[in-house]
Protein backbone atom coordinates (compact mmCIF):
# COMPACT_ATOMS: atom_id res chain seq x y z
CA UNK A 1 0.00 0.00 0.00
CA UNK A 2 2.86 2.41 1.03
CA UNK A 3 4.53 1.72 -2.79
CA UNK A 4 1.62 2.32 -4.22
CA UNK A 5 1.11 5.74 -2.43
CA UNK A 6 4.49 6.82 -3.28
CA UNK A 7 4.76 5.69 -6.73
CA UNK A 8 0.99 7.94 -6.82
CA UNK A 9 3.08 10.66 -5.67
CA UNK A 10 6.05 10.57 -7.66
CA UNK A 11 3.68 10.25 -11.05
CA UNK A 12 1.46 13.69 -9.71
CA UNK A 13 4.95 15.35 -9.16
CA UNK A 14 6.23 14.36 -12.72
CA UNK A 15 3.38 15.28 -14.22
CA UNK A 16 3.09 18.73 -12.56
CA UNK A 17 6.47 19.33 -13.87
CA UNK A 18 6.08 18.50 -17.19
CA UNK A 19 2.91 20.73 -17.22
CA UNK A 20 5.24 23.61 -15.97
CA UNK A 21 7.78 23.27 -18.37
CA UNK A 22 4.81 22.88 -21.43
CA UNK A 23 3.96 26.42 -19.71
CA UNK A 24 7.21 27.92 -19.90
CA UNK A 25 7.45 26.91 -23.88
CA UNK A 26 3.92 28.31 -24.50
CA UNK A 27 5.02 31.41 -23.05
CA UNK A 28 8.22 32.25 -25.21
CA UNK A 29 6.72 31.10 -28.22
CA UNK A 30 3.85 33.18 -27.33
CA UNK A 31 6.14 36.17 -26.88
CA UNK A 32 7.67 35.65 -29.94
CA UNK A 33 4.91 35.85 -32.19
CA UNK A 34 3.33 39.01 -30.21
CA UNK A 35 6.76 40.73 -31.29
CA UNK A 36 6.43 39.59 -34.80
CA UNK A 37 3.09 40.49 -34.92
CA UNK A 38 4.16 43.92 -34.09
CA UNK A 39 6.23 44.37 -36.72
CA UNK A 40 4.29 43.35 -39.34
CA UNK A 41 1.61 45.90 -38.23
CA UNK A 42 4.04 48.58 -38.17
CA UNK A 43 4.87 48.92 -34.29
CA UNK A 44 8.66 49.32 -35.61
CA UNK A 45 9.97 50.80 -31.66
CA UNK A 46 7.75 47.70 -29.78
CA UNK A 47 9.43 45.21 -31.92
CA UNK A 48 13.13 46.87 -31.63
CA UNK A 49 11.71 47.26 -27.23
CA UNK A 50 11.38 43.36 -27.57
CA UNK A 51 15.26 42.82 -27.85
CA UNK A 52 17.37 41.69 -24.82
CA UNK A 53 20.56 44.13 -24.52
CA UNK A 54 22.63 43.35 -21.55
CA UNK A 55 22.82 47.32 -20.92
CA UNK A 56 21.67 50.59 -22.04
CA UNK A 57 21.68 50.78 -25.79
CA UNK A 58 22.80 54.76 -26.97
CA UNK A 59 19.73 56.35 -28.49
CA UNK A 60 21.26 57.14 -31.96
CA UNK A 61 21.59 52.80 -31.94
CA UNK A 62 18.07 51.96 -31.25
CA UNK A 63 16.95 54.61 -33.64
CA UNK A 64 18.85 52.41 -36.63
CA UNK A 65 17.38 49.43 -35.16
CA UNK A 66 14.06 50.78 -35.57
CA UNK A 67 14.86 52.06 -38.72
CA UNK A 68 15.89 48.63 -40.00
CA UNK A 69 12.63 46.96 -38.80
CA UNK A 70 10.83 49.33 -40.72
CA UNK A 71 13.01 48.56 -43.64
CA UNK A 72 12.58 45.10 -43.04
CA UNK A 73 8.89 44.90 -42.99
CA UNK A 74 8.75 47.55 -46.15
CA UNK A 75 10.76 45.10 -47.95
CA UNK A 76 8.62 41.71 -47.04
CA UNK A 77 5.80 43.85 -48.48
CA UNK A 78 7.65 44.48 -51.55
CA UNK A 79 8.49 41.25 -52.50
CA UNK A 80 6.00 38.68 -50.51
CA UNK A 81 3.04 41.13 -50.49
CA UNK A 82 3.72 41.59 -46.72
CA UNK A 83 3.02 38.58 -44.12
CA UNK A 84 -0.44 38.03 -43.79
CA UNK A 85 -0.07 35.48 -40.78
CA UNK A 86 2.19 34.47 -38.16
CA UNK A 87 1.86 31.06 -36.63
CA UNK A 88 3.55 29.11 -33.52
CA UNK A 89 4.91 25.47 -35.05
CA UNK A 90 7.31 24.78 -32.01
CA UNK A 91 8.68 26.29 -28.92
CA UNK A 92 11.82 24.40 -27.01
CA UNK A 93 12.88 25.87 -23.85
CA UNK A 94 16.06 25.49 -22.12
CA UNK A 95 14.70 25.81 -18.08
CA UNK A 96 18.19 25.54 -16.57
CA UNK A 97 19.52 28.86 -18.54
CA UNK A 98 16.08 30.35 -19.00
CA UNK A 99 16.66 30.62 -23.12
CA UNK A 100 14.10 28.95 -25.67
CA UNK A 101 13.45 28.69 -29.35
CA UNK A 102 10.76 29.47 -30.95
CA UNK A 103 9.99 28.27 -34.33
CA UNK A 104 7.67 30.48 -36.09
CA UNK A 105 5.98 30.32 -39.61
CA UNK A 106 5.33 33.25 -41.41
CA UNK A 107 2.87 33.12 -44.38
CA UNK A 108 3.48 35.85 -46.87
CA UNK A 109 0.67 37.40 -49.15
CA UNK A 110 1.86 35.92 -52.62
CA UNK A 111 1.03 32.02 -50.45
CA UNK A 112 4.46 31.44 -49.72
CA UNK A 113 5.60 30.60 -46.41
CA UNK A 114 8.80 30.50 -44.45
CA UNK A 115 9.63 28.86 -41.17
CA UNK A 116 12.05 30.79 -38.68
CA UNK A 117 13.81 30.52 -35.97
CA UNK A 118 13.73 33.16 -33.22
CA UNK A 119 16.35 32.87 -29.90
CA UNK A 120 14.57 33.72 -26.87
CA UNK A 121 15.86 34.74 -23.40
CA UNK A 122 13.87 35.30 -20.18
CA UNK A 123 15.04 38.67 -18.66
CA UNK A 124 13.01 40.06 -15.25
CA UNK A 125 10.52 37.19 -15.98
CA UNK A 126 9.97 38.35 -19.19
CA UNK A 127 10.68 36.68 -22.89
CA UNK A 128 13.11 38.93 -24.84
CA UNK A 129 14.66 38.31 -28.15
CA UNK A 130 18.05 37.68 -28.48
Amino acid sequence: MRKAFLACICAVAAMCLSCSEKKAEYTAGHAAKEYYDMLFAGDYAGFTDAMFFPDSIPETYRSQLVANAAMFAARQKEVHNGVREVQILDCKTDTASSTAQAFLLFCYGDSLSEEVVVPMTRHNGKWLMR
